[in-house]
């Protein structure tokens, strides 16, 4: 049963403590607590009726057998700054194959080519998994489209079909729902994947005006899934993608990813760095890599500084 308050002062200290945050993270937010999601009354963080806390017991009874077999450690953080950033400072010193990290509260989420990922408190899905890959890193082109798949697997199990941008957004109807980051670490035999993902569960209005393009959660949507239930469906279906990818690579996943792309046979432009081209979205190469078809005929392109917008 969910609680009706958190201490304040134990939250705080997550917050402030080295292992969580710098106390500086806030000064973008002003310390302003319900652009964090939370609602304070004197020393009490009040939970708003249907709070959904984080659960590892519900997790675990939601595990298929295989993911089961490869967790070896799940940690719930109260706050953290970014899931990701902790796993790869954990990667340093040991492996972290199996080890996950998610957060009620994110702060300084990362997306691609720098952007942030602001998660407020047990409004959404911030993700961390480390997983062993027996690849070299030059062998990981399509990694994140198939985390993609991996994504949309986990919402199909609650009857939800959406779109993959490449090369690492899931949309409904245009609008994100959610990311990918994935970061590498080379090991002796292969590499170790932190694999980030991020999903919108329930994003208040006033953290949609912060948000520069259009957003949908997974509320919106009729999705009723407990959050816990769902992590535990997410790192199945990403356990399931990687140990495919490491058999066969992407190229069995291509046919799957061009069906739900975005963008496919459509006009789009595409930037990277001061360069604009336009053309047609022609599919992806078993490398994972774009293909369009432009003015000077087909043209790949990986995923590295590139953006892609539909005209």
């Amino acid at each position: 049963m969910t609680p009706d308050y958190i201490k304040v002062d134990q939250l705080l200290t997550r917050l402030i403590e080295k292992q969580s945050l710098q106390a500086n993270a806030f000064a973008e937010h002003e310390l302003d607590w319900n652009a964090l999601g939370l609602v304070v009354r004197s020393d009490r963080l009040m939970l708003a009726p249907g709070t959904q806390l984080l659960e590892q017991d519900r997790v675990a009874a939601r595990l298929d057998t295989a993911a089961a077999a490869w967790l070896q450690e799940l940690k719930i953080w109260r706050a953290v700054d970014s899931t990701n950033k902790r796993l790869m400072e954990l990667a340093e010193s040991c492996s972290v194959d199996g080890m996950v990290h998610v957060a009620e509260l994110q702060i300084q989420g990362r997306g691609r080519r720098g952007r942030a990922w602001f998660s407020p408190f047990a409004c959404n899905l911030a993700v961390s998994a480390g997983i062993g890959i027996a690849l070299e890193p030059s062998a990981l082109g399509g990694l994140s489209l198939a985390i993609g798949l991996a994504g949309a697997d986990c919402l199909a199990r609650s009857g939800l079909d959406v779109e993959l941008k490449w090369p690492n957004d899931l949309l409904v109807n245009g609008a994100k729902l959610g990311g990918i980051l994935i970061e590498v670490v080379r090991r002796p035999a292969g590499v170790e994947a932190v694999i980030g993902i991020g999903m919108n569960v329930e994003v208040a209005e006033s953290v949609r005006r912060q948000i520069d393009q259009p957003v949908v959660d997974l509320r919106q949507l009729g999705v009723t899934t407990h959050r816990s239930e769902l992590v535990a469906d997410l790192l199945g279906a990403v356990y399931r993608r990687v140990r495919a990818f490491e058999q066969t690579g992407f190229a069995s996943m291509v046919g799957e990813f061009n069906q739900r792309h975005a963008f496919h046979g459509q006009r789009a432009l595409l930037l990277q760095g001061e360069i604009e081209l336009e053309g047609v979205v022609c599919g992806v190469s078993p490398g994972g890599e774009l293909k369009m078809q432009t003015a000077d005929g087909e043209k790949q392109f990986s995923a590295g500084e590139v953006s892609l917008r539909k005209l």
